[in-house]
């Protein structure tokens, strides 16, 4: 009885550690974003803004492909064969070093066909689109995430941010062009990549020793091509919307539009790093019992659905004055825009835990029913609704699409409908609460 009280005490302690971690990463890239990030906007002005905005999007629709969907996938064959640990890591970084070249190749080439008389864009996406090649490095950080050690990825991703943000806050001062500020995105994935590689050899592991196999390759790849589809569907109704209002509208209103988007997501690091830090535990659970497994998965779902709730509806009401005291007059467009992004939360921040439970179950071929109808609708209603309302109209069809495609979804296939019920149960769990309360006072009485 004592062992197991200790084990559980240990396994809970290394979470909130963990959780911590994360928790740090995020909040100090959210006082970045407040202060150096609202500086860059108002720096920028909504056109020039725009201009970056639109070159990031457009390179966020390559990424996916890039990560080739392995994390999870990585983090659960490794907790399930920690023996092999070298060939999973090895593996896993050529593959993503193959995906970050052809993604980094494809970028380029798409934007020249796209745009080919704007050479301003096509420099700038050609320079963000590099630093997809760095994104195999993170091989060491899904492995600190498999022992729920990610303290030592955190140390890395933070010199490289703070170090990004430093030439931010320089180029600005020196009233840097644009291409200089495409430039830093790179800066930080380098920094970030030459920090996990330092953390990694100072823990007194070695990538040299890592080895790559065809069959864990192929085995790898036969379960996550799934997520790289879906994945890229995914970045197809995340960001379409500021590319498609690009070409729709004008650079000045992508420029207003990302400053309400930038808001409304700047919190989304929270489901992130739940989902993330509990999901070797869940795991695991599911050796202990279905009921057991399902019971936790309920508990963090109703955590992330009200988690998100305080905040929504405060920025219903207070989105305009909020656009306006960070940004400025020049973008207080955007107010209306962030009211409806907002509502967004809660649907965006449970379908972070229900990537999460697909990975566990095997069922990741239903990434790309939930991200394939989010990013069809999302894309039908911006065709119809962007030429008449800009980005408000983006907005409300980014709404629709994460409605349907992190919720509704889930109830067309009997094998997700449990998710669709857990979801549920977590939207209305105030009233689950109070019943429970309410059975338990009668019982008692």
């Amino acid at each position: 009885m004592i062992e197991t009280r200790f084990k559980v005490s240990s396994t809970l302690r290394r979470l909130i550690i963990n959780t911590g971690w994360l928790f740090m990463l995020r909040m100090l890239r959210l006082v970045f974003a407040f202060f150096v990030g609202v500086w860059l906007a108002r720096y920028l002005g909504p056109q020039r803004f725009g201009t970056l905005s639109y070159a990031l999007a457009f390179v966020g629709l390559f990424a996916p492909v890039a990560h080739l969907g392995l994390s999870g996938p990585v983090v659960r064959e490794i907790v399930n064969d920690p023996g092999r640990k070298e060939e999973i890591l090895g593996t896993t970084f050529l593959l993503r070093f193959s995906g970050g070249i052809f993604c980094f190749a494809a970028a380029a080439v798409a934007i020249m066909i796209i745009r080919p008389g704007d050479t301003l864009s096509r420099n700038l996406v050609t320079i963000i689109a590099f630093g997809l090649v760095f994104a195999a490095f993170e091989s060491i950080d899904i492995w600190f995430q498999s022992q729920v050690q990610v303290k030592y990825a955190v140390y890395a991703k933070s010199a490289g941010l703070v170090l990004a943000n430093l030439a931010k806050i320089y180029f600005i001062i020196a009233a840097a062009s644009l291409v200089a500020f495409a430039w830093v995105s790179v800066l930080e994935i380098v920094a970030a990549a030459v920090g996990l590689l330092i953390v990694y050899r100072h823990r007194g592991y070695f990538i040299s020793a890592w080895r790559f196999s065809l069959r864990r390759a192929r085995s790898l790849l036969g379960i996550s091509w799934p997520m790289i589809l879906s994945g890229t569907l995914w970045m197809v109704y995340l960001r379409i919307d500021q590319v498609m209002l690009r070409e729709m509208v004008s650079e000045e209103a992508v420029g207003i539009y990302s400053t309400a988007v930038r808001i409304s997501e700047v919190w989304y690091f929270l489901p992130v790093i739940v989902s993330t830090s509990l999901f070797p535990e869940l795991v695991k659970s599911k050796q202990v019992g279905e009921g057991v497994y399902r019971s936790a998965y309920q508990k963090v779902y109703d955590f992330l659905a009200w988690t998100s709730m305080p905040v929504v509806l405060a920025l219903t009401f207070l989105a305009g004055p909020v656009i306006r005291l960070l940004y400025g007059d020049a973008f207080a467009a955007g107010g209306i825009i962030l009211a409806i992004l907002i509502w967004s939360s809660p649907f965006a921040f449970m379908r972070e835990l229900y990537g999460k439970w697909l990975v566990s179950e095997e069922l990741t071929k239903f990434f790309m029913l939930a991200h394939g109808s989010g990013a069809v609708i999302n894309i039908l209603l911006n065709l119809y609704l962007i030429p008449r309302f800009a980005g408000t109209g983006a907005a409300i069809a980014t709404l629709v699409s994460y409605t349907v495609g992190g919720y509704l979804i889930c109830f067309v296939h009997p094998k997700t409908r449990i998710a669709g019920i857990m979801m549920t149960k977590a939207l209305i769990a105030p009233a689950r609460w109070l019943s429970a309360i309410t059975g338990r006072t009668r019982g008692g009485g």
